[in-house]
């Protein structure tokens, strides 16, 4: 029997391991941004709302993302999601502390579609 689900899981190993990676990252940043706004001293309603358009524009860019994969398929798309997301977190090595923290947030924001 556990031969038969090491044989089943074996050709989708990867891709499981991949999906546990990006859970992990996206849970460690919705723990972290609003952690990191909060020593920035920002209005907790503001963080709230941060965290609320993330979610939201990442439901939404769900809905949204098969358009995407249907027009220009499927290996493009990752390819065009993965370098989005890339970016965006390389852009928060380069936000100040005080005046363009606020914007980091919003662009993560901008982003969670990917």
């Amino acid at each position: 029997m556990i031969r038969q689900v090491r044989e089943l899981l074996a050709p989708v190993k990867s891709l499981l391991g991949g999906t546990t990676l990006f859970m992990a990252g996206n849970s460690l940043l919705g723990v972290v941004l609003p952690l990191r706004m909060e020593t920035a001293d920002y209005p907790v309603a503001l963080t709230g709302a941060v965290m609320a358009a993330y979610y939201l524009g990442l439901a939404l860019g769900g809905l949204r993302a098969k358009r995407v994969i249907l027009r220009i398929g499927h290996i493009r798309a990752f390819s065009i999601f993965a370098a989005m997301t890339a970016a965006v977190c390389l852009a928060y090595g380069f936000c100040g502390r005080r005046s363009h923290g606020q914007r980091c947030a919003w662009s993560t924001v901008s982003a969670s579609p990917a």
